[in-house]
């Protein structure tokens, strides 16, 4: 995924993604800019650490100027299998949302393999999120949760099989054979309810 990127394969890559990139403010990227910025401060190795922007325009996006590490901003992405690769390309997906439901984003990141943080508390997240098993569900607006939810998935990916699991963990949750049967079931259900009142 990397090679087809034109990444380094043996640094780091922190992913964020969002359709309008770091500008939607209910994305939260403030939050992971800050976190990055904790990060560098800290003595974070600056020159192993990349981030990935995924959405947006780059030539327009300002709100990366200053973040502090390198940033690849891809820009918008349309097709499904470069959405694949960047999403198997990073060490893990940050997603500081402020407010979402259930984000596809999130179930692409797990169903790659990559392990997520969140803010928990925010719309349906943690019912994909599991904290500290497929990835780690941060304190709201909280940077210092963010940056130790960061540091966890990253450590966590040293296990060889932990991108495994949590891609296991998404397809027994997110499958399109088991939505749809989830479907099924309840229509069924509601279709038997009908015919005993009638």
């Amino acid at each position: 995924a990397r090679e087809m990127l034109g990444l380094d394969k043996d640094k780091t890559y922190i992913l964020f993604a969002a359709a309008a990139g770091s500008h939607d403010v209910r994305k939260g990227f403030i939050y992971l800019k800050r976190a990055l910025q904790l990060m560098s401060g800290r003595g974070a190795d600056a020159d192993n650490i990349e981030l990935l922007v995924l959405g947006g325009v780059p030539s327009s996006d300002r709100h990366i100027d200053d973040v502090s590490f390198k940033v690849n901003n891809l820009g918008r992405v349309h097709d499904d299998v470069t959405i694949k690769t960047v999403f198997n390309a990073a060490d893990v997906f940050v997603t500081p949302s402020l407010a979402d439901n259930l984000p596809n984003t999130i179930a692409e990141s797990l169903s790659c393999g990559t392990p997520v943080v969140a803010f928990d508390k925010v719309g349906g997240i943690g019912d994909m999120v599991d904290h500290k098993s497929n990835g780690y569900l941060a304190k709201l607006k909280n940077v210092e949760s963010l940056v130790e939810g960061i540091y966890w998935a990253l450590d966590e990916s040293n296990d060889k099989n932990f991108r495994s699991k949590i891609r296991e963990s998404a397809l027994s949750r997110f499958s399109e054979k088991l939505v749809a049967d989830n479907y099924a079931d309840f229509y069924a259900s509601v279709i038997d309810a009908a015919n005993v009142g009638s």
